[in-house]
Order: C-alpha cells, then sequence, then structure tokens
C-alpha cells in the first residue's frame, strides 16, 4: 500500500524536540552573557558620569557658579568613601576644603547633589584616603585633595566581582582620565 505524498514531507516529532533542545542550549549560553553585559554596562556608565560630575564641579568652580545665593569661596568638589554606591557633589562655602554637613551656605547644608552610581556598581578603593574630597577652586584652578599626594585615585566595581573594575584618576592641574 501506498502511503499519500502528503504526509511524506515535514518534520517529526524527533527533529522538532532536537531543534528546540539546540535553541533552549543556545538560549540558556546567551542569558549569563547578557546579564554580565549589562552589569559591565552600568560599571562603564558610572565611570563616565563620575568623570563628567568632577568636570563639572570644576566649571562650577571656574565660573563662580552660585549656591544658595552665595559663591562658595572654596569651590565645588565631590565626597566619595569606599563601598557606598553614590557620592556627593557639594559646594565647599566654609572654605576648608572639606565636605562639611553643617549649614555653612546661608543656612543651608554644603551638598548641591547626591548621584547614585549605576545598579550593581560601588566604590572599591580610594587613594590617597578614604573617605576622600576632590574639591576644585578658581582662579588656577586649584585641585585640593585630602591626603597627601598629587593625584586621587578612584576605583568603581561591581559589588559581586571586584575584578571588574574601571578606574578614574585626578591630579592636582586637574587632569580627568578613565582608565
Amino acid at each position: 500500500m501506498k502511503r499519500p505524498t502528503e504526509f511524506l514531507s515535514g518534520f517529526t516529532l524527533i527533529e522538532l524536540l532536537v531543534v528546540m533542545a539546540i535553541i533552549l542550549v543556545l538560549t540558556l549560553l546567551a542569558f549569563p552573557n547578557y546579564r554580565l553585559g549589562e552589569k559591565l554596562f552600568f560599571l562603564e556608565q558610572s565611570t563616565i558620569s563620575l568623570a563628567q560630575n568632577l568636570r563639572r564641579a570644576e566649571t562650577s568652580a571656574m565660573s563662580a557658579k552660585e549656591f544658595q545665593g552665595i559663591i562658595p569661596r572654596g569651590g565645588y568638589g565631590l565626597y566619595l568613601r569606599i563601598g557606598d554606591d553614590y557620592y556627593t557633589i557639594f559646594a565647599d562655602c566654609d572654605q576648608n576644603y572639606q565636605y562639611t554637613l553643617t549649614s555653612a551656605c546661608n543656612g543651608f547644608p554644603e551638598k548641591v547633589e547626591e548621584v547614585k552610581l549605576g545598579s550593581g556598581v560601588a566604590i572599591a578603593n580610594l587613594l590617597p584616603v578614604s573617605p576622600l574630597t576632590v574639591v576644585f577652586t578658581a582662579p588656577t584652578p586649584l585641585v585640593t585633595f585630602s591626603g597627601p599626594g598629587n593625584e586621587a585615585t578612584i576605583v568603581l566595581a561591581l559589588t559581586g566581582d571586584a575584578g571588574k573594575n574601571r578606574t578614574v584618576k585626578v591630579n592636582k592641574a586637574g587632569l580627568i582620565e578613565t582608565q
């Protein structure tokens, strides 16, 4: 007895199961890499944002930008601590080159903005000291660090994998470099 030709072409159940298994294996291999890629993107984005905010503080100091109705005598800076997933941009109204929580700016605190790092990113290391302040003062520009040395190094890393990190360096001349 002859089979009708309409049933001779097509896929068997075994062939369909093999194709579905291959697709499943490829998906399982690609998904962890996608998540790692997403985390690395947040790390890269946080590094660039930190460098931009350092430049922003320098520009605010050089242009004598007003904060709470006064021009901060000490300029503008960033305050960072190891382990935090954020940093603070501040106006140094009392000219002590440190971030002060008191009401030094016409009765207001020095905090201009608190910037959150990307998801899963934290400050892994600070040199020369932690906490670290980097302050830019006009007109030279004068760059002041809390601690000794001619350079400040800020290392951002993924919270679950300290081996995946990026570095931002600032020197006394105001050069901001990412690595």
